[in-house]
């Protein structure tokens, strides 16, 4: 049993490398193709298309990545800074935490818990797609988890 689940753990880690590799390289050629034309459109609509064509793309399927690597963060939050400092006409070597704070853009982290979070209250109050809600627990569940639980301890 123990091999078992040692080899789903591999296997697991090698799909989110590959999730991360396979999110980062397409986001990275579409960013230059949109840096090209950048000149030619109004601030406010060429951030419509970095969001709608390079923000949905890091944050589809992201709730799979909770708990990964912080190494393969840090490949997705580089894209999501590559983002904004192409939309705020930054360089490199220029501080991003305002850029991030301007747009209101989570970093990479917060994103995947907030999805997570609201996919956990879509669940609970039964907006969810059919497939969340067939693994939707029951209140004597919750009532059972919340019981074991000490006051200090962590989930």
């Amino acid at each position: 049993m123990t091999g078992s689940f040692n080899t789903l753990c591999t296997v697991r880690s090698d799909c989110e490398v590959h999730t991360v590799h396979t999110d980062c390289f397409p986001v990275y050629r579409l960013l230059r193709q949109l840096c090209q034309i950048r000149h030619s459109l109004p601030i406010d609509t060429f951030q419509i298309l970095v969001v709608s064509l390079v923000l949905t793309r890091l944050d589809y399927g992201n709730s799979v990545l909770a708990g990964v690597p912080v190494y393969l963060f840090r490949r997705l939050q580089s894209v999501l800074n590559a983002a904004a400092r192409l939309t705020c006409h930054l360089w490199q070597s220029d501080h991003i935490s305002d850029a991030l704070a301007c747009f209101y853009w989570l970093r990479i982290p917060e994103r995947i818990k907030f999805k997570i979070a609201v996919l956990t209250y879509e669940v609970i109050d039964g907006l969810a797609l059919p497939y969340y809600m067939c693994h939707r627990p029951t209140q004597s569940t919750i009532t059972a988890f919340c019981r074991h639980q000490s006051p200090g301890s962590a989930y």
